[in-house]
């Protein structure tokens, strides 16, 4: 594929020029600034975007700025077209005859650069992912293939897929799940599954708090309801004593002043009672099938510690047939054997003694330390069937005893077995107090009955004389009793307050639970999909890999065998590291980066790889290649030994060389190339003499 003809309008300093390209061997000849660079910044803009041209705006600002460039290959003529002003690309395909016969019209952007990237692997006949590549060879952008950016196969992906785009898609679907990953990307935000996680945290934290104010509410529940029947119950002694005081005050009849003392007696034995019921642990009014859960503890407990003390008489029986010291016997024949071996050796007096005690020692200890080892293996076969048998008997009671503390929380009482213990011997005090609780109760209301019957209908209030006092003492201790009734009103009305929190609370837990599932099960499949992405990228990146090693390989040997050719054999070792940046060999067989080796040889193998570049996109017909300059940091010979390797080339190839070189402009029509001649720059006008005079020549220079 070669360059026939380039047109440029309003491009840096040209308005309108149009250069005509020959086969093989072109040379762009012109002074400094006579426009060499821009051209081939033209060449550029065509292939890899408008923002090549940008540093090349028309400098008179005038008329619309656009390149064209007419391509000659073996299927026909290309026209490619591009206004810079807005990167829009006319592609146009024509027939050998000049006739349009497919036209399409590209725009600057990914998609359309993707589209343009496709249409040129069609026209070249390789892969896409190659192409950009290929283009910035051709033209020698500003990202100098080989030397600043990585090399290989950009996407290392087969033919017709865009491995690179697949692999970003796949990572922004896995950090819109989550920001936590094992390839070392960063995420500006948290994931689904993130944001998951603290929901179902805050889920999980209410659930707790409604199962603890479930049990705090039955345990509420159960303290209001003893408290309210405390309280009824001394509201009713209260109400007898008052009245009993108040037909006290106003009645004579002999023997009533010691109805409020036996009131007041039995109010301190209640109240004495109450503290000691408190200190049982067992609430008033006994749940039903409290005392068969405690009989039931009780008994597996029982259980458990006859199985503690079975396993405790097995574990007995195993340490009695336990192997007997055997170190410091082993120790012993071992020295033993030391000195009779040697002295076997040497023969020495005496020594078949000593060498047959030695051994029959070695053969008793042997035999006595092999009998008790089949002793103790028999032992713990034996034992092994019982040891099963007590691990699956206290496995069943530990099920039996969480199925019994789940009854216990059920009622809201510990199931703590200390708690239970405690309770279940404090079962019959508790219920002997409740007995004299109703003792009591019965009492007041035989002596409310006798006083009824003593204290007369009428008569007149007489003056109770010496018993006075005691009345005021009764009168002080009743009052103390309201008081203490209506603190403990006071106390019963703040329960009831927490108890009604505490209900809006339990009753908020099946909606809690309901959310909680409805949240799993959404963590569930995103989980489910995370890991999907993760196996997916795991394999890509994988196959990535591969391709892109392998590419690499292929790569470098295709730029060592033109470095080879171009350097006339000093060069020819060169590899592609692990970042896809090129490496050359040394005198010592040591690689080194390609920047730590002389100007001439980076260039020399810059030019290596781009010819490598064309060639592996279109080996039958590579690419034409523009050189800008690229010999000027060669000496004389050097150069004309890289000309003449060119020329070679230049048979199934077209070099366009952009020079000032005098030179190199005789060699280029001795020799037959096809020769554009640019014009020189004109200068811009100085000043006038006065003006130059005024400003001590600064305008001048300018």
């Amino acid at each position: 594929m070669r360059l026939r003809r380039l047109e440029v309008r309003h491009f840096g300093k040209f308005e309108n020029l149009s250069v005509e390209f020959g086969p093989g061997m072109n040379l762009l000849y012109g002074a400094n600034e006579a426009g060499k660079s821009t051209l081939v910044a033209a060449v550029s803009a065509i292939f890899c975007g408008a923002a090549a041209g940008r540093p090349f705006r028309p400098w008179n600002g005038a008329g619309p700025t656009s390149v064209a460039l007419l391509l000659e290959d073996g299927q026909g003529e290309l026209l490619l077209r591009r206004d810079l002003a807005s990167g829009q690309l006319d592609w146009q395909a024509l027939d050998g005859r000049g006739q349009a016969f497919g036209q399409v019209r590209l725009t600057d952007d990914p998609p359309g650069r993707r589209q343009l990237h496709e249409l040129w692997a069609a026209r070249l006949g390789c892969a896409s992912a190659l192409v950009p590549l290929c283009l910035q060879a051709v033209a020698e952008s500003a990202a100098r293939p080989g030397l600043e950016t990585p090399l290989g196969r950009t996407d290392g992906a087969p033919d017709g897929v865009d491995g690179r785009q697949l692999e970003q898609a796949l990572a922004d679907d896995y950090l819109a799940l989550t920001r936590h990953n094992s390839w070392g990307w960063s995420a500006p935000r948290d994931g689904a599954l993130d944001i998951l996680a603290g929901q179902l945290e805050a889920v999980e934290k209410e659930w707790y708090q409604a199962r603890q104010a479930a049990k705090e509410l039955a345990r509420l529940q159960a303290r209001i309801a003893d408290l309210a029947a405390e309280l009824d119950q001394d509201r009713h002694d209260y109400a007898r004593g008052a009245s009993l005081l108040s037909h006290l005050r106003g009645s004579d009849v002999e023997g009533e002043e010691e109805a409020p003392e036996v009131w007041l007696a039995n109010a301190g034995s209640r109240q004495e009672l109450e503290r000691e019921l408190a200190k049982t642990g067992l609430p008033r009014e006994l749940p039903p099938g409290l005392p068969d859960l405690l009989d039931e503890s009780e008994a597996l407990r029982q259980k458990l510690v006859v199985l503690q003390r079975e396993e405790a008489g097995l574990q007995e029986q195993l340490r009695r047939h336990t192997l007997p010291p055997w170190r410091r016997l082993a120790g012993c024949l071992g020295a033993a054997w030391v000195l009779a071996l040697p002295a076997t050796w040497l023969k020495m007096p005496g020594h078949m003694v000593l060498l047959v005690a030695v051994g029959l020692a070695s053969a008793a200890a042997g035999g006595f330390f092999g009998c008790r080892w089949r002793r103790l293996h028999a032992c713990r076969r034996q034992l092994k069937q019982p040891r099963q048998n007590i691990e699956q008997q206290r496995s069943e009671l530990h099920e039996q005893r969480q199925d019994l503390e789940e009854r216990l929380e059920c009622l809201g009482l510990s199931a703590a077995p200390i708690e239970l213990v405690r309770m279940r011997k404090n079962l019959p005090r508790h219920r002997a107090l409740l007995a004299e609780l109703a003792a009591l109760d019965e009492g007041p209301k035989e002596a409310n009955g006798a006083l009824d019957d003593a204290i007369p209908e009428s008569g007149p209030a007489v003056d109770a004389g010496p018993h006075e006092m005691d009345l005021a003492v009764a009168e002080q201790q009743l009052e103390e009793f309201g008081a203490g009734i209506r603190r403990r009103e006071g106390e019963l009305q703040t329960l009831q307050k927490q108890a009604e929190t505490l209900q809006s609370a339990w009753a908020a837990l099946p909606a809690i639970e309901e959310r909680g599932e409805i949240l799993r099960d959404e963590d569930l499949r995103l989980r489910r999909r995370r890991d999907v992405l993760a196996t997916a990228m795991d394999l890509l990146r994988g196959t990535l890999a591969e391709v892109q090693q392998a590419d690499g390989e292929e790569l470098a040997v295709a730029i060592g065998d033109c470095l080879e050719r171009l350097s006339g054999g000093r060069l020819n070792r060169i590899r592609l590291d692990g970042e896809g940046l090129l490496q050359l060999a040394d005198a010592e067989e040591s690689w080194h980066p390609l920047e730590q080796f002389s100007r001439a040889v980076q260039e020399i193998t810059v030019l290596a790889t781009r010819l490598a570049l064309v060639r592996l996109a279109r080996p039958t017909a590579p690419p034409a290649l523009l050189l800008d300059e690229s010999l000027a940091c060669f000496d004389r010979n050097r150069r004309s030994e890289l000309l003449r390797v060119l020329e070679g080339m230049a048979e199934g190839q077209q070099f366009i060389v952009c020079s000032h070189d005098e030179q190199l402009k005789r060699r280029a029509e001795r020799e037959g190339w096809t020769v554009i001649r640019l014009a020189a720059a004109r200068r811009v006008a100085t000043g006038s003499r006065p003006e130059r005079r005024q400003d001590d020549g600064q305008l001048s220079f300018l």
